[in-house]
């Protein structure tokens, strides 16, 4: 096995102990399991290391299984279109004209692309992306986004507010849902906060740089 090979990705490592990926971060970021950055934030964890402090941990696994993370990618995204839709109501949304520029075949197509967004950011939060590949999915996303409301007619202004308001609700869903397997280190949060934002920050970047320049 070569050096390179021996350091693996966030998403590698919950699988090889077979949990998920927020856990991982989190016994990281506790100090109890070693790990380095990438030039890009990323985490790595030496394959050899990790085998063996897996292999010690087994011995208390029920105190490991007590601080594990609950559910898993699709309950995180269930639960954050849930409380988006509970959070917004049609009343509210009538008052944007942006919403109300958008036909109801444009309102579904919204739908499925904010659904694609949450799971996009949890694979990138899982750093399941290959090094150098880590915003592919945002960019994709966001040409998505332009192309629909393009053709909804909405002007860039209209585009900009629509992404920002439901932005907001989805950021804060996905923080509600992975709280309980943060630790209250505020680097941690910190870190957090700064994937998703660099995430929704190109989605929106991307989406911006397909509008036509008048």
């Amino acid at each position: 096995m070569t050096e390179q090979n021996e350091w693996i990705s966030l998403g590698e490592a919950a699988k090889l102990l077979g949990v998920h990926p927020t856990t991982v971060r989190n016994w990281a970021d506790q100090g109890d399991i070693p790990f380095r950055r990438t030039p890009g934030r990323h985490r790595r964890f030496h394959r050899p290391t990790l085998e063996a402090w897996a292999a010690q941990q087994r011995q208390h696994q029920p105190a490991r299984e007590a601080r594990s993370a609950p559910g898993n990618a699709q309950a995180i995204v269930e639960f954050a279109l849930g409380h988006t839709r509970f959070s917004v109501n049609e009343e509210s949304l009538r008052q944007h004209d942006w919403y109300e520029r958008l036909s109801a075949e444009g309102r579904d197509k919204m739908r499925r692309i904010g659904r694609r967004i949450l799971e996009a950011l949890l694979h990138h939060l899982e750093d399941a992306v290959p090094e150098g590949e880590e915003f592919a999915s945002a960019q994709q996303v966001g040409i998505e986004y332009a192309d629909i409301l393009k053709v909804e007619g909405l002007t860039l202004v209209q585009a900009v507010r629509g992404f920002v308001y439901f932005d907001d609700f989805l950021v804060e869903s996905v923080v509600q849902m992975m709280a309980p397997s943060m630790s209250s280190a505020p680097s941690e949060w910190s870190d957090l906060l700064q994937q998703i934002n660099a995430f929704t920050n190109e989605v929106l970047a991307t989406m911006i740089s397909h509008y036509p320049v008048k």
